[in-house]
């Protein structure tokens, strides 16, 4: 029975030796792993270089090629990043002679163009004399040219240009507008289109521009690497915001491929429109002014000044000014009762008229402009007076005047505006009805 106890007792104090390590401790010796392990790993990428600017430019290139020769190379920059000699290369590798693989500098390609600085501009053609197969035993070549920005290890452009030896049309790589879009509606550009022939020995023989919007159906003339329409200026009469350009490339054995380009105008500026009017008439030197600018029955000769003002936003040209008028008058027998006191006892009617015109070329907006003429009306007059038989022999009596002033002009797109101004005005006699 001793012996029983004994070894209950061995038993329980092995057991309580077997569970020490609080579960607490264990949790928080595991974050603390934890948050060192992540803390290193925060830091390592904390300190990785940032990564370089990319690099994007665009170009378009062409093979040359003669009888079953490459005979030159040609690349054009179209426009993007700076590429300079010192950290670009250019690989130029065939795929059936790779013998003739070859590595250039930009210096390589610009040296002789007077504009060349160690820096590859957009516009400029890159071209390498070559003496590389354009086919071997029948299979074609198939050129591949890569451009490298070293200092960013960085691929800026890559394209393969075969050599097919089968029956293929032009390919048109690219295309767009001078000046680049969108182009201001009414404004004169031109259409570019950048050809490849990938048949060796088989040139482009055409290059033709449609834009039947526009009513243009044209050839393109080939430049460097690039083929440009003529200078397009001609528009329709309303606007719309896009055009579809068809390009139609042909090639020696007359075989041929289209593009369309779709064209992006502006919207035109809002049209400005003058408006004229006259904002003065002014006469002298004359009889005065009786019922008006035009009235006075006297027979004199009126010097008269036209002030037009222009009280639009827009020019004026070709401005004419047009005066008709003309005088009615009576011839009348006269009677008098008294010194001073006339009356009409009868007579005959006369009218004249004259048309006098003059034209400028622009008047701006706001601005003035004074034209004059001549206005001789005939005037009334008195003959003899006989006292004794108390009577006049008669006279002219300028009865009335009418005149109407009118004014043409046109704005900057020719389209025709008309003021008219004027009036008839009595300018009476002497005397009235005898009773």
């Amino acid at each position: 029975m001793v012996r029983d106890n004994k070894n209950s007792r061995i038993s329980k104090y092995k057991k309580s030796k077997r569970g020490g390590v609080s579960d607490i401790i264990g949790n928080i010796l595991i974050l603390s792993i934890t948050v060192t392990l992540f803390s290193t790993l925060f830091y390592w990428v904390g300190t990785l270089p940032a990564p370089t600017p990319s690099v994007s430019t665009q170009f378009t290139a062409s093979i040359i090629t003669n009888g079953n020769t490459i005979t030159q190379i040609q690349i054009t920059d179209l426009g993007g990043s700076t590429l300079y000699n010192s950290s670009t290369i250019i690989f130029i590798s065939y795929q059936i002679s790779p013998q003739y693989n070859h590595n250039y500098y930009i210096s390589s390609g610009l040296s002789q163009n007077p504009n060349y600085n160690g820096v590859w501009l957009p516009g400029m053609v890159w071209s390498v004399n070559t003496n590389v197969p354009s086919s071997v035993s029948g299979v074609p070549q198939v050129v591949t040219i890569s451009i490298v920005d070293t200092s960013k290890n960085q691929l800026v452009w890559n394209n393969q240009y075969p050599l097919s030896s089968t029956n293929m049309p032009p390919v048109i790589n690219s295309e767009g507008t001078i000046p680049n879009m969108p182009i201001s509606w009414g404004s004169a550009f031109q259409v570019w289109a950048s050809v490849y022939e990938p048949q060796s020995g088989v040139t482009t023989t055409s290059v033709t521009l449609s834009i039947p919007t526009f009513g243009v159906n044209q050839g393109m003339s080939p430049s460097q690497l690039i083929w440009i329409s003529n200078v397009i200026s001609v528009y329709p009469s309303n606007y719309i915001s896009t055009a579809s350009a068809w390009i139609t490339a042909t090639n020696s054995n007359g075989q041929s491929s289209t593009v369309i380009l779709t064209i992006n105008f502006n919207p035109p500026a809002p049209i400005q429109n003058p408006n004229l009017w006259l904002s003065e008439i002014a006469m002298y030197a004359g009889s005065g002014s009786v019922g008006g600018p035009f009235g006075g029955y006297g027979d004199y000769t009126n010097y008269v000044t036209l002030v037009i003002q222009n009280g639009g936003n827009g020019v004026a040209y070709n401005v004419y000014v047009a005066v008709y008028y003309y005088t009615f008058m009576y011839w009348l027998g006269w009677q008098s009762n008294e010194w001073g006191s006339y009356c009409v006892i009868g007579g005959s009617t006369w009218w004249g008229g004259w048309i006098w015109g003059y034209g400028f070329y622009a008047l701006s907006p706001k601005s003035l402009s004074s034209v004059s003429f001549i206005w001789q009306p005939y005037g009334w007059n008195i003959w003899q007076e006989d006292r004794l038989n108390n009577a006049h022999q008669g006279g002219w009596v300028n009865n009335q005047n009418y005149f109407q002033i009118s004014i043409w002009y046109y704005n900057s797109v020719g389209t025709q505006f008309y003021y008219q101004w004027g009036g008839a005005y009595v300018a009476g006699g002497p005397g009235g009805q005898c009773p």
